[in-house]
């Protein structure tokens, strides 16, 4: 116990080195870490829609047809204390796997693409169920449980092959690209901050994706401020019709849009406004 201790402090000491060395205030990283997502954390308990009760319920759906949940009890049961001299990850398998597991469900809003994040969690825990018993047989439970596995990764891919995933944002991307001039800004309001990256554009307000803006600027004063600015952006890209949405109060920031802007385009969820 005490060395895993020690490990996981020379990890993290490590890391924020690293982080340092890069550039990153250590006061900000733990503010993005562990601040902003406890704050975070509340506003979806206290605000959130049932379409997030739904991602969490499609989350762990997916979670169980891939069948990691089954893969990861079959090789706990099977395991055993290392031979004499080995090293034993017990504890730091379970501590990964566990860790991973809660920032999963931390994470808020329940996006699938979540689920990756318990991928080195499942590979510890098999490479520590495979040295406890090297030179042994695989168990019928191991096989049938890794095949599972596989044949779910292999009809996700498939269906993702086949059908590929809809993105939504490309047609705003598309007409943006088309009418986009040299020295023009934008801003999305709110989430896919993806179609201001991929218009070219840069943006005179930081908090583009939904939930740093429900957290940081809820009554949008800060949006109004620059939408009343010399600096507001060329575009405005709304999700829907509206500023408004849960979580958000719109009332500062709306009568800047009806006074600045005009509506040049509708392109399936997103809504264009331009300028005056």
């Amino acid at each position: 116990m005490v060395g895993a201790v020690v490990g996981a402090a020379a990890v993290l000491v490590a890391v924020l080195a690293v982080a340092h060395a890069r550039g990153t205030d250590l006061g900000e990283l733990w503010e993005a870490v562990v601040v902003f997502r406890g704050d975070a954390a509340r506003v979806i308990a206290e605000s959130a829609t049932g379409s997030t009760t739904a991602r969490l319920a499609g989350l762990l759906g997916a979670l169980a047809a891939s069948g990691a949940p089954l893969l990861a009890v079959v090789l706990l049961r099977s395991w055993r204390r290392p031979a004499a001299g080995a090293t034993d990850l017990r504890v730091a398998a379970l501590a990964v796997l566990g860790w991973e597991l809660v920032v999963v469900l931390l994470g808020g809003s329940y996006w699938l693409h979540y689920l990756v994040g318990l991928v080195p969690g499942l590979v510890l825990v098999a490479a520590t169920a495979t040295a406890s018993d090297p030179g042994s047989a695989t168990p019928r439970s191991w096989r049938t449980a890794y095949a599972l596995a596989a044949v779910s990764s292999v009809v996700a891919v498939g269906w993702i092959g086949l059908r590929p995933i809809e993105r939504i944002e490309a047609p705003a991307i598309a007409y943006l690209q088309q009418h986009v001039e040299p020295g023009d800004t934008g801003l999305v309001a709110f989430g896919a901050a993806n179609i201001v990256q991929a218009a070219g554009l840069e943006s005179p307000y930081p908090d583009l994706w939904s939930l740093p803006v429900r957290v940081r600027d809820p009554d949008l004063q800060r949006l109004a401020r620059v939408l009343a600015g010399p600096d507001r952006p060329t575009w405005l890209v709304l999700t829907g019709t509206s500023l408004g949405t849960w979580g958000i109060d719109p009332t500062a920031a709306e009568p800047y849009l009806a006074r600045h802007y005009t509506l040049v385009a509708r392109t399936g969820d997103f809504t264009i406004y331009r300028i005056l």
